[in-house]
């Protein structure tokens, strides 16, 4: 796949959405999302129960595949109506809400978890986990389980 969607402003976006549309048989739960994310920008998606939040997250991720619309990443375009990247070859984490998390597990090493999947030692793979729970303003729980923590 070579296919790249170039950002407006010359570097292609970390991630971009085009007139991506998901639905779940034929329930529309997102309708032609455009979004553009630059690299270092943080973005919060906000919205009531079953407006497609997490929905987008599964698309950006590869488990849902949009009707419409291409989604890249880094400029690669990974969905598109001719293009699809499976999940495992995206390079994207995702830590789910509830139901998938490990309850052996800390914070920390769920966060590491992919990294070890690829080979990144387990020292490293630390280090990493612990700067992205920094990142987002939780590195103080990373010693947490799953039931020690909020589930919003």
């Amino acid at each position: 796949m070579n296919t790249t969607m170039p950002s407006t402003e010359g570097a292609p976006a970390a991630l971009e959405c085009r007139d991506v549309t998901l639905a779940y048989g034929d329930v529309p739960v997102v309708r032609q999302l455009t979004l553009a994310v630059e690299s270092g920008e943080t973005v919060a998606l906000l919205g009531p129960s079953g407006s497609g939040k997490s929905s987008l997250l599964y698309a950006i991720a590869g488990f849902l595949r949009p009707r419409s619309g291409a989604i890249s990443i880094g400029g690669r375009v990974v969905s598109s109506e001719r293009e699809w990247l499976a999940p495992e070859r995206r390079s994207i984490g995702m830590v789910f809400q509830s139901y998938a998390l490990w309850p052996h597990m800390t914070a920390l090493e769920t966060v590491a978890y992919p990294l070890r999947r690829r080979g990144v030692s387990g020292n490293e793979a630390s280090r990493r986990a612990q700067t992205l729970l920094e990142g987002v303003g939780i590195g103080r729980l990373a010693g947490r389980r799953p039931a020690e923590l909020s589930g919003g």
